[in-house]
């Protein structure tokens, strides 16, 4: 049976990877809901499109400066269009909460299998005795 440090050092590690699980999962859960949103960078380029319209309209920039600042705010939209990051929405709430509880168990089984096959009480072999025993070995046995 391992010692109580161990053990809590063991407790410790699985709560903090169910708890980093558990924070990803609430963003995505959060990027979820606000799917709806509409994106920041495409309403920048979209205003950028019309304050070009606008500066022509006023006379400070001619129509083929006009032209080439539209195509390249243009480009730069659809870029920014393309480049947008599909939400995380299929499976709703209930896949969330699955996968909640698969991190968990994981977390969980990961400690379960260090206190079982772990021997954190036994003192480290060093390096070169154990050479010296490989290099004896019959390699077939290694």
């Amino acid at each position: 049976m391992p010692d109580l440090a161990t053990l809590a050092f063991w407790t410790a590690a699985a709560a903090l990877a169910g708890g980093a699980s558990l924070l990803r999962l609430l963003l995505a859960a959060r990027a979820g809901r606000d799917a709806g949103a509409p994106d920041p960078a495409l309403a920048l380029h979209r205003r950028q499109l019309a304050e070009i319209d606008e500066l022509a309209g006023r006379g400070l920039i001619d129509e083929t400066e006009r032209e080439q600042t539209r195509a390249e705010a243009g480009r730069r939209l659809l870029r920014a269009a393309d480049a947008a990051p599909a939400p995380w929405t299929a499976g709703g709430p209930a896949s969330r909460r699955g996968a909640a509880l698969a991190a968990g168990a994981a977390a969980f089984a990961g400690l379960g299998l260090a206190l079982v096959t772990g021997a954190p009480g036994y003192p480290d072999r060093p390096y070169a005795p154990r050479l010296a025993e490989w290099r004896a070995a019959d390699p077939a046995t290694l």
